[in-house]
């Protein structure tokens, strides 16, 4: 009714957002129903395209269009893969698809029998009950691990179909009260065995360098994955060569003594936000007292602060941020041994980094401005854009001279090789060159990571949870930004303006906000050819 081809642009993209999130409140089950819905709001939105393009518009609606156009392309792109992912979900386990079934009819407005209803109910739950018998027969692969992720939405779905129907309709309650107790329980007992059964095994699966290439093209990266690992390599070296100036002015033999130092440092339990309060007052001040960017006091003033869960430490060893930073550090659900890992992977001077990385100049500065500056663009959303700002103000103040001693020096560097470390292990991995019990191996031995952290950052990294490329994007993303404010810097920005205006163009690919702002050309072939890794710019030096 109210879409037309006479709307601004930006009023078009916040259509399809609003759009297609009402679709995925509608339909929120991963199921056809949904992948249909969304499909034909990307179709209907794809049909205007031409018409915004032939519109008199301006530089910045032309560049919006341009990457309107990619993000549609992409959400059909991603919208297929989880299709034909669900597709072997749902071939091994039927009747995961038939209980979500269950709950897009309700949601579809047809109400069922009651006879009918619980004949089905009690069916999926002699198979829930059957596969809980032989849970240890699964092989440990990315659709048990798929599997083990739906539950907890299958759990869901059972529920708001009981809620919407149960008690309203006297014959389904009739039919089907036991029946819906008795599926709930056989749902968590599933779980139960699954958690046990699949235990800490490391399960991912590569997708090969042709699925490589193809996502950093989809992402604006001109570069090969060999040249991401040459990169990182050449980063790499550089964080050594600080690491030795770090162990001479500590007086310790060599980098896994200085580490231990850090180590043994670590504050009492219970003291930790105390020291992450100070941590996140200093860097807001700093940044602010340097001139590096305007610090909004509503931004400063309405960040927030929680503890992780033991649970949530298994996959999330550090800490979490935006506008909430969530703080990793030992609680009582955990054992002795888990507590001391999370204890020395989180003292206070491998906190400082990041602290900063999460609050401000981190994601909380980001998420703030990205609420108020174009916000529409979020729907382009990108990890290059996201974890790129944060490691370029990890190299900015590093080059500042933020970390004053040799311990917070120290602080500092782990992180940074860590960056380093995630575009090696997660590419070799993708590419088959590593294993994922080779990548922990690889964290402890040359990072110096505690060996319950590694896991989980492996666990966290090879999973189904995150892209592939997201891991890397934080380094390369980093050197992205780190080259465009340097070439900024030189053609007169001063950094205040630079990071503001970085901030107030929101998400879309580096590459992008480089043409935007440095009025460059907005063709799709100097788009998408920036080969930043070309010119020392990009690297620490």
């Amino acid at each position: 009714m109210y879409l037309n081809a006479q709307m601004s642009v930006c009023d078009v993209i916040n259509h399809f957002t609003e759009d297609r999130n009402a679709w995925e409140r509608k339909f929120p089950n991963p199921t056809n129903r949904r992948h249909e819905a969304r499909t034909n709001t990307v179709t209907q939105y794809q049909e205007m395209l031409s018409s915004l393009q032939a519109r008199a518009i301006t530089r910045s609606e032309y560049l919006d269009v341009i990457l309107f156009t990619e993000q549609l392309s992409q959400f059909t792109r991603d919208d297929s893969l989880e299709q034909l992912r669900n597709h072997k979900l749902y071939s091994r386990f039927p009747w995961l698809l038939r209980l979500f079934q269950m709950d897009d009819g309700i949601r579809d407005f047809q109400f069922p029998q009651g006879e009918v209803a619980a004949v089905e109910l009690a069916a999926i739950t002699l198979d829930v009950q059957a596969l809980t018998r032989t849970v240890s027969e699964l092989p440990l692969d990315e659709l048990t691990d798929r599997l083990f992720t739906h539950l907890g939405l299958a759990s869901d779905a059972l529920s708001h179909w009981w809620k919407f129907i149960g008690g309203y309709s006297p014959d389904v309650t009739w039919w089907c009260s036991d029946n819906v107790s008795k599926l709930q329980e056989s749902l968590q007992s599933l779980r139960l065995s699954l958690t046990s059964h699949i235990g800490d095994e490391l399960i991912g699966q590569p997708v090969g360098r042709d699925v490589l290439e193809q996502q950093l093209a989809a992402s604006w990266i001109a570069h090969s994955v060999d040249d991401l690992i040459a990169a990182a390599e050449r980063e790499w070296e550089w964080c050594r060569e600080q690491c030795a100036a770090v162990v001479n002015a500590l007086g310790v033999s060599d980098w896994e003594a200085a580490l231990e130092h850090c180590k043994r440092s670590a504050s009492p339990p219970g003291s930790q936000p105390t020291i992450v309060r100070d941590l996140a007052l200093e860097a807001a001040r700093y940044v602010t007292e340097e001139d590096l960017l305007t610090v909004d006091a509503t931004a400063s003033g309405t960040w927030r602060m929680e503890m992780m869960s033991a649970e949530d430490q298994k996959t999330n060893p550090f800490f979490l941020g935006g506008e909430t930073i969530i703080v990793s550090y030992p609680t009582s659900g955990m054992s002795t041994a888990a507590r001391q890992m999370s204890m020395r992977g989180n003292n206070a001077a491998f906190s400082r980094a990041t602290v900063q990385h999460e609050l401000i100049p981190g994601h909380h500065m980001q998420q703030w401005a990205s609420a108020r500056f174009h916000s529409y663009r979020n729907v382009w959303w990108t990890p290059f854009w996201v974890e790129g700002w944060t490691l370029h103000w990890e190299m900015l103040l590093w080059e500042r001279e933020f970390p004053r001693t040799p311990e917070e020096r120290c602080g500092m560097l782990f992180w940074r090789m860590h960056r380093c470390a995630r575009v090696l292990f997660s590419l070799r991995f993708h590419l088959g060159e590593m294993s994922a019990t080779e990548c922990v191996d690889f964290l402890v031995r040359e990072c110096g990571h505690e060996p319950a952290n590694a896991h989980a950052e492996i666990r966290r990294s090879v999973g189904n949870r995150y892209p592939p490329l997201y891991q890397l994007a934080y380094q390369i993303g980093g050197m992205q930004v780190r080259s465009l404010y340097r070439e900024a810097l030189s053609l007169g920005w001063t950094p205040k303006a630079f990071h503001d205006r970085f901030l107030q163009e929101n998400e879309m690919p580096i590459s992008a906000v480089r043409a935007l702002i440095l009025g460059l050309p907005l063709s799709d072939g100097e788009l998408k050819q920036w080969r930043f890794l070309d010119s020392d710019q990009a690297y620490s030096r």
